[in-house]
């Protein structure tokens, strides 16, 4: 920079050294020094000698430098320049700051210190400047003359207020807008920090206390509410700095207050804006993204991964528009840069690749958002889900394209289900004349259409007042009708039920029709059906009731018997004695019978089921049943030749004819005929057994006959039409009982006046019967039998008799005691048990003790037995019993 000069020599200082030794530190000083330093021509103002500090301050080489002069120093600082060198005239030294320009084009700040050179011819033609770089501080001088204009005029754009708290001693000041803030007369002086607190909300008291005591912090912020006069809540920030002294200790706390209220409100509209928007893309079922103004997707895209499964790696940049389909990838692009182009917003519809592989199709519209200079800062757009309305809108094209053709069809498919539905279809006016019907009336009730087009269609109803609704066609002229159904005449004069339904359309009614006939009959036979089965399990419950009282009464009657058998036969009796023992007797197995037709009815009997002749049996007992029906009565027997044997219990089976064949003969009080006949035949289907041959045995007469209510009483138990005192009741029960335990079935067709029919079905045996020999030459003198019963009374009664025949009895009252006696040494030659006992029965015992003594001979005495429980493969006693089938059962088991 030309003119400006260093300092000159002082006068009158000593001598430093040799002329030579200062030239020679001169230009090391000049060489290696950190500042610019620089020999003038005061004359030309050129640089005369420049150092390397200089050249780099200014980014000029060497010899550039030295070709320049003024033109270094900015246009706005000459007049500083030609200061600088009217002072280094008139003094000699002379200092300055200005702006340079360097070879960089940068301007600089310098601060010159110039000095004139006299030379040794003692002219002074040269100065000598030394030259400081003051860019950096002149930089932060003025960033921190706009950072203080910036933080004035933010505290007054924001409303904001200075406050400062000082310790020692305690003050604190604010400024106006701090009292405005607080709406505060400023004359009342600033709070303390108790009124304070009545200023700031219940919930942000405890909170805002806080942020002055905390004494670690050196700066602290916060954020409360506080109260207006208006009384309104106004939001204030706090933002202050600690001013500690030497000794760490804190002097001051300044800060500032500025007015939050307005963005706090903006805040809150901005959330529910975004609430609002994200609302309504979810809404729309869309996903949202944002691309650069390029188009490029960068940053976190949540939606848009969701959407196609791209991770951030995928979709980064153009990468997703690997995801678009390929052919409408072109077209989009196109769109895209014509959307750019013209800073438009984007719309466009293609297929997206989503996250699953299926192809789905997407309406697409982005919008820019720009920049204060109207540039594009980026796009914001959204993707919606548009397949399923696009399907449609298809659909609903093809289907306009089609229309006509579809009408036609529509007209043909009515025409076709009009003509050949099988369903009657009627058309009436609102009077109830029929319009038009369908052949399917004269498919159904036979009369041609033309027999019912313009006549009133009540002129088909049978009106006998047996149909089921008290609905009518007619009635339909008032609104839509349920199902019901009328009766109508067939051409042939058969009577058909339909059912109808029927609506009014108009001035019009239209009524559909079905045959339901059939269904009718179908719905009575099933409830004739259900009926049956309902009177079956009343049946099964009264059985299951007449067979545990059968029993106790079986458990009753053994001892009676018993003891008066044994009476009877030790003998000893006086006359009158005997007589009443043989009553007793008499009245007790009449008893028996009773109970044994009980359990025959309950199902709860012992049977012996084995193949039996039926003819022979019936030949057999036909004198027993002449005796009993007497002389007035007939009797036939009619058995086909060649039947196979039926699988039956003959002693029971002779017990169920002869209790028919006594109801026979009361049906018949002045006499007739009682036929039998046998026969092999497959029962029909209501009989409800399977469809495979049985043996059948009717038992017919020609009495009064039952009416119905009777014949469905008629097996039940203690019911009859005899009158007190002529019978129990019990005879068609006890038939019934056996049919069904030997899976057979007893049926009952009778008709007042035409007499009854009483068929018992059995099924036919898979073996001939086989004849059995009685034991022979067995003694029971001498062997010992264990007697199992928990009844006292009726173990004590088969005890003596046991004893009468000779056999040394030991008693047990359960299973656990015989068990032990049958573990014991005792001698024991066989083991009779009652079946029914608690906790093991007869049948368990008895293989117990065979398992204790194999080959111990075993006898079963039962009051009843289901089939299911009781072990027929046992020998077994029915009770009651006298002592002399008590002897020959035990007999049969030792023999």
């Amino acid at each position: 920079m030309s003119g400006l000069h260093a300092h000159p020599t002082l006068r009158g200082s000593e001598p430093m050294g040799t002329d030579a030794e200062l030239a020679a530190d001169f230009r090391a000083l000049f060489g290696n020094a950190d500042i610019g330093i620089a020999q003038i021509d005061i004359a030309t103002r050129r640089f005369v000698a420049v150092n390397g500090a200089l050249c780099a301050m200014l980014a000029y080489d060497r010899a550039t430098l030295l070709e320049k002069t003024s033109d270094l120093v900015h246009q706005g600082d000459v007049a500083a320049r030609d200061d600088l060198y009217a002072g280094l005239t008139a003094t000699g030294t002379a200092q300055q700051e200005a702006r340079l320009i360097g070879g960089d084009g940068r301007e600089l700040w310098v601060r010159v210190h110039a000095t004139l050179v006299t030379d040794p011819d003692g002219e002074t033609r040269r100065a000598v400047n030394l030259i400081y770089d003051l860019s950096e501080q002149h930089a932060a001088a003025q960033r921190a003359a706009e950072e203080a204009e910036r933080s004035h005029l933010a505290l007054a754009a924001a409303q904001a207020g200075t406050w400062e708290y000082r310790y020692d001693p305690p003050e604190m000041l604010w400024s106006d807008e701090v009292f405005a803030l607080y709406d505060r007369d400023r004359a009342l002086g600033p709070a303390d920090v108790d009124e304070w607190l009545t200023y700031v909300h219940p919930d942000d008291r405890d909170a805002a206390l806080r942020l002055g005591r905390e004494t670690e912090a050196d700066f602290f912020t916060g954020e409360f509410r506080v109260r207006t006069a208006a009384g309104g809540w106004r939001w204030l920030a706090t933002r202050a700095r600690v001013v500690r002294g030497p000794d760490g200790k804190r002097q001051r706390i300044v800060g500032i207050k500025i007015d939050l209220t307005t963005p706090k409100a903006a805040e809150a509209a901005r959330d529910a804006a975004s609430a609002r928007f994200a609302a309504a893309v979810a809404a729309t079922e869309g996903v949202v993204w944002t691309n650069d103004a390029e188009g490029r997707m960068i940053g976190d895209q949540p939606g848009w991964s969701a959407l196609t499964g791209q991770t951030p790696a995928e979709y980064e940049g153009f990468g997703w528009a690997a995801a678009v389909h390929p052919d409408d990838a072109q077209r989009s692009i196109d769109a895209w840069n014509a959307s750019v182009a013209a800073r438009r917003p984007y719309f466009v519809e293609h297929r997206v690749c989503r996250h699953d592989g299926i192809w789905r199709d997407f309406a697409v519209r982005a919008i820019p958002t720009l920049a204060a200079d109207g540039s594009i800062r980026e796009w914001v757009g959204v993707h919606t889900d548009v397949t399923e309305q696009r399907a449609a809108e298809r659909a609903l094209r093809d289907l306009n394209a089609t229309l006509e053709a579809r009408v036609a069809q529509a007209t043909l498919e009515r025409d076709s289900a009009w003509s050949n539905s099988r369903d009657i279809l009627l058309i009436l006016d609102k009077d109830g004349v029929v319009t038009a019907a369908n052949p399917a009336w004269t498919a159904t009730l036979g009369w041609p259409v033309e027999a019912i087009v313009g006549r009133h269609y009540t002129d088909f109803v049978v009106t006998d007042g047996q149909s089921s609704s008290a609905y009518s066609l007619g009635d339909a002229a008032h609104g839509p009708l349920p199902a019901f159904e009328k009766r109508y005449r067939h051409q042939d004069g058969s009577i058909r039920w339909i059912s109808w339904v029927a609506a009014p359309a108009g001035d019009a009614i239209y009524a559909s029709g079905r045959d339901v006939t059939a269904d009718k009959a179908n719905r009575i036979e099933l409830e004739r059906a259900q009926a049956q089965v309902q009177e079956m399990r009343q049946l099964e419950s009264m059985g299951q009731l007449t067979g545990g009282v059968a029993h106790d009464f079986n458990n009753l009657l053994t001892p009676i018997i018993g003891s008066l058998d044994v009476m009877q036969r030790r003998g000893g009796l006086d006359e009158r004695s005997a007589r009443l023992v043989e009553g007793a007797l008499t009245a007790a197995d009449r008893a028996k019978t009773l109970v044994q037709r009980l359990l025959a009815f309950a199902r709860r009997q012992q049977l012996r089921a084995a193949p039996t002749d039926l003819p022979q049996l019936v030949d057999g007992m036909r004198d027993l049943i002449v005796r009993s029906v007497g002389p007035n009565v007939a009797v036939a027997v009619d058995a086909a030749p060649d039947l196979p044997p039926a699988q039956v219990d003959a002693a029971q089976l002779e017990l169920a004819l002869l209790n028919l064949a006594l109801n026979a003969r009361d049906a018949m009080p002045g006499g007739g005929v009682l036929t039998l006949a046998i026969a092999a035949e497959t029962p029909p289907p209501e009989a409800g057994l399977p469809a495979r041959p049985y043996l059948k045995i009717g038992v017919a007469d020609t009495g009064e006959g039952m009416d119905e209510t009777t014949r469905k009483r008629a097996i039940e138990p203690f019911f009859s039409t005899r009158g007190v005192g002529r019978g129990t009741g019990l005879g068609l029960s006890m038939v019934h009982g056996l049919a069904a335990q030997s899976d057979g079935r007893l049926e009952l067709d009778s008709e007042p006046g035409a007499g009854t029919v009483a068929t018992l079905w059995l099924p036919i045996a898979a073996s001939a019967p086989v004849a059995s020999a009685g034991p022979a030459g067995v003694t029971l003198e001498g062997r010992t039998v264990l007697l199992v019963d928990d009844e006292p009374l009726v173990r004590a009664t088969t005890a003596a008799m046991l004893a009468d025949l000779g056999l040394t009895v030991v008693e047990a009252d359960g299973a656990a005691a015989a068990l032990r006696l049958l573990g014991s040494e005792t001698t024991i030659d066989m083991l009779v048990t009652d079946y029914l006992m608690p906790e093991t029965n007869g049948a368990e015992l008895a293989r117990a003790a065979q398992g204790l003594r194999p080959g111990l001979p075993a006898m079963l005495v039962t009051g009843y037995a289901d089939a299911r429980d009781l072990d027929l493969t046992l020998p077994s006693l029915g009770k009651p019993f006298r002592q002399a089938e008590l002897a020959a059962a035990v007999t049969r088991l030792i023999g």
